[in-house]
């Protein structure tokens, strides 16, 4: 319960590390119970602010249509960003599946 408080609270006040660890619990479960388009609208939140983690795990739900519509399209472009920010396995995900054709 705790863990979830103030991860929240950070979330709330727009920290991106925050707002993907919360989007992460939903995602999985984890103190709360799930909830796809929470995870969805946080990792967009952390994802605009440029962090990778969300951003790479966005990319990955559009490629697999996981709680979202599957779009090559928008995967293209949240992989593109998690791999200009770092993201170890961007550019894995992004040659495996061609995204440069989307």
């Amino acid at each position: 319960y705790w863990a979830f408080y103030w991860v929240n609270k950070a979330a709330q006040l727009g920290l991106p590390d925050a707002q993907y660890t919360l989007g992460y619990m939903y995602r999985n479960g984890a103190g709360v119970v799930k909830d796809s388009k929470q995870t969805v609208k946080l990792f967009k939140e952390a994802g605009r602010k440029g962090h990778a983690k969300a951003q790479f795990n966005l990319g990955a739900m559009y490629i697999n249509g996981d709680a979202v519509n599957k779009s090559l399209k928008d995967a293209k472009y949240w992989i593109a960003l998690a791999n200009k920010n770092g993201h170890e396995r961007a550019q894995e995900i992004w040659d495996a599946f061609e995204l440069w054709k989307y």
